[in-house]
Parts: structure tokens; sequence; C-alpha cells
């Protein structure tokens, strides 16, 4: 009898994993075809009340407060809020699955804009960008872009 009822416990437990993990995903997908800023960010923080291991919906948030950051250049401290949002989110994301090298790469370039605004920095941005080409192991586009970054700082690179 508690043989049974365990297992109808854990096949109820899986099932609500499962949903959660499906209503999850179909938010992600819902919020990549927003164009509304506000909505996208509301619908993947939704997504990631429901189920927080989903580390696409952290970069995608990334990605978008990256963009807004970038929009507001013009304000230092706005811009400079969003880029740490950016980066609380690309380390979630980051946490979650530690190979994603895209998600290494976008935190890099918001690490760079932080850096051009003179705003002191825990995390060397190129480091970021040299874990990003080291987990690439496809995408030409990665390297292409690495490359151009790292060739820009040649007299400071050592013999290595």
């Amino acid at each position: 009898m508690i043989k049974r009822i365990l297992l109808i416990l854990l096949t109820v437990g899986i099932c609500v994993l499962c949903g959660m993990m499906y209503w999850n995903s179909h938010l992600y997908y819902r919020a990549n075809k927003l164009n509304d800023i506000n909505k996208k960010i509301e619908i993947y923080n939704k997504a990631n009340r429901i189920y927080p291991y989903n580390n696409l919906n952290y970069y995608e948030l990334g990605r978008v407060y990256q963009n807004m950051g970038i929009d507001n250049l013009f304000d230092k401290d706005k811009s400079s809020a969003f880029f740490h949002k950016s980066l609380q989110n690309f380390d979630r994301s980051i946490k979650i699955n530690p190979f994603l090298y895209f998600s290494h790469f976008h935190k890099a370039q918001a690490l760079m804009y932080l850096r051009y605004m003179n705003l002191s920095l825990e995390i060397d941005p190129f480091e970021e960008f040299e874990k990003a080409a080291q987990l690439a192991a496809y995408d030409s586009g990665i390297f292409y872009q690495v490359g151009k970054l790292l060739l820009s700082r040649w007299p400071e690179l050592s013999k290595e």
C-alpha cells in the first residue's frame, strides 16, 4: 500500500515538473515573438518564477537589458543599471549551464560597455571572450569577433 502511494506521488511530482518545464518553454517562445520590451521582460520574469532552471530565459533577459543599456548610452546612470542587470542575468544563465558560449560572449560585451563608461569592473571582459572562444567549437562568427577584439589589444598581449 505504501509503495503504491509513493509511486503515485512520484508520478504526480514528475507530471507537475513536466508541466512547469512546458509552461516555461511556452512563455520563452511567446516572449521571443514580442516587440514590446516591457512585456518581454514581464513574460521572461514570469517564466523564471514558474521554472527557474531554464538558462535561455536568463540569457534572453540579459540580452534585453543589454540592448536597453545600449539604447540609453547617453544617460550613464540608467545605462550602467541596465548593463548590471544584464550581467546578473548572464551570470545566472552561466551558473545554470556554464558551457553556453553565447552567454559568455554577451556577458563580455556588456562588460566592455561598462569598461568604456569608465566603471570599475571585477571581471576582465577579455577573460569572458576567451571562454566564449574556447567553448564555441563550431561558431566561426564568435572566433572572428573574439579575434578582432584580441588583435585590438596586440600591444598589451603577452607572448602566451
